[in-house]
């Protein structure tokens, strides 16, 4: 492994690890809000629907989250018996990788994900902690 891969892998070890320890906010704690679309049907000989988000930045400093490619590195979690259970977490192929993306002030970013129906929220990572969404459902059409 060349020097600058070893420093970034180290970068993003860290950038995880200290949103680990942090604890959640939700819409309004911090300068970034995780907004969730209306999910829209997906085919129709499923049951899957794509949910769409976006990740804004409502503060005037840049915040950075964490990319796997294009895509934003995000955690599905499902509300099982009353509480958050991870559903799951996208998996980053290591030719990619990840890595922290700039959101300046005032920009989004924006992202889809296929779900089943049920009751959700999403999470990604930032430096300045874990970034939640509003919860929401899915229904079967």
């Amino acid at each position: 492994m060349d020097r600058p891969s070893r420093r970034r892998g180290i970068r993003v070890a860290a950038l995880l690890l200290a949103t680990a320890c942090r604890p959640e906010r939700s819409r309004g704690d911090g300068p970034l809000r995780l907004l969730v679309a209306s999910p829209a049907p997906g085919r129709a000989d499923t049951s899957v629907v794509v949910v769409r988000f976006a990740l804004a930045n409502a503060g005037t400093v840049p915040d950075s989250v964490l990319r796997c490619g294009p895509a934003l590195a995000v955690e599905v979690q499902l509300r099982h018996a009353g509480a958050w259970r991870t559903s799951r977490t996208e998996k980053c192929p290591l030719l990619v990788g990840l890595a922290p993306a700039p959101v300046a002030p005032g920009a989004s970013v924006r992202d889809s994900i296929p779900l089943p129906p049920g009751e959700y929220r999403l999470v990604v990572a930032s430096p300045s902690g874990p970034v939640a969404s509003r919860p929401f459902r899915v229904r079967d059409r």
